[in-house]
Order: structure tokens, then sequence, then C-alpha cells
């Protein structure tokens, strides 16, 4: 989760840098990474659980 959001933060600091020029595709870039992300931790959290361990 952490990862993730470093990841984000990140994205962010891009999105800012780049604005208004680069918002029209980095919007569409960073919901997919962001998503990607989030799957992937959920995925891990899951799979720790189901192995008895503490995430």
């Amino acid at each position: 989760m952490t990862f993730n959001g470093v990841i984000s933060a990140l994205l962010d600091t891009l999105f800012l840098i780049g604005w208004p020029g680069t918002s029209l595709w980095l919007v569409g870039l960073y919901v997919g990474i962001s998503l990607l992300f989030d799957g992937w931790a959920l995925i891990v959290i899951g799979w720790m659980l189901r192995k008895g361990e503490q995430p």
C-alpha cells in the first residue's frame, strides 16, 4: 500500500508539472496505473490473509 501511495504521488507531480498540455492523456494514464497498483495491493493482501499472515 505504501508503494501504491508513492507511485500516486509521483504521478500527481507529473500531472501538475505538465498542466494543461498533458492533461488529456495523462489523466487516463494515471487512472490506469492507479487501478493496476490498487489491484495488485488487494491481491497481495488477500493472499497474505489466506495464508494466515498479518499484512
